[in-house]
């Protein structure tokens, strides 16, 4: 028995120390494992992102590097299959979380390839708190069409609103992009623009 408690006690210490390694370190271990060989591996993998929480995912959004600057392949394959993991009906917070770190990481990163490619994850996990960060990139000549499609996408009122405020504001290719976006919509307030 003594032998037994003895074992026991040398083992809850080594279970209970937490993993000391630094967020850029988890980050390059799960790259390293990306894409995933199977669907067990894909699920363990966006467990693992799902533990980082929001600022893992934050940190990992604001890694990707400007076109001709680095490989980006592993970085949004795991970004996006995290979206879609997020996206699920049972997991409803990391959805939530998931359009926080994303509208806070589009803040911080400076390329416009990356600022879509943050665009249209939150396509995917967006909601009503991911409106004001799109409503800027409405009038962007680059960004309009991934901000408009995502605001489709959430579709609610505000969302609405936003294309319809901005439609009004500008012209071109982005006008016809986002009276294009309020016809998806189905916003009955647009009818007067869209005609």
């Amino acid at each position: 028995f003594a032998l037994l408690t003895l074992c026991f006690l040398h083992a809850v210490p080594a279970r209970a120390q937490t993993d000391q390694r630094t967020l850029n370190t988890k980050i390059a271990d799960l790259l390293a494992r990306i894409p995933a060989q199977n669907a067990e591996q894909n699920d363990k993998s966006m467990q693992v992102i799902a533990d980082l929480g929001a600022p893992g995912l934050e940190k990992m959004a604001t890694m990707l590097a400007a076109p001709g600057k680095g490989d980006n392949t592993a970085l949004q394959y795991a970004l996006a299959g995290f979206s879609y993991y997020a996206a699920r009906p049972k997991n409803a917070a990391l959805k939530t979380w998931s359009a926080s770190a994303y509208v806070q990481a589009l803040k911080e990163v400076a390329d416009k390839e990356n600022k879509a490619f943050i665009i249209r994850q939150l396509e995917i996990v967006g909601n009503d708190q991911a409106v004001p960060a799109l409503i800027p990139y409405l009038s962007d000549e680059r960004l309009c069409d991934p901000a408009a499609r995502a605001l489709v996408r959430i579709n609610t009122t505000p969302a609405k609103k936003a294309l319809l405020d901005a439609a009004q504001k500008v012209s071109g290719d982005r006008r016809l992009t986002l009276v294009e976006a309020l016809g998806d919509t189905r916003y009955s307030a647009a009818a007067p623009v869209i005609s």
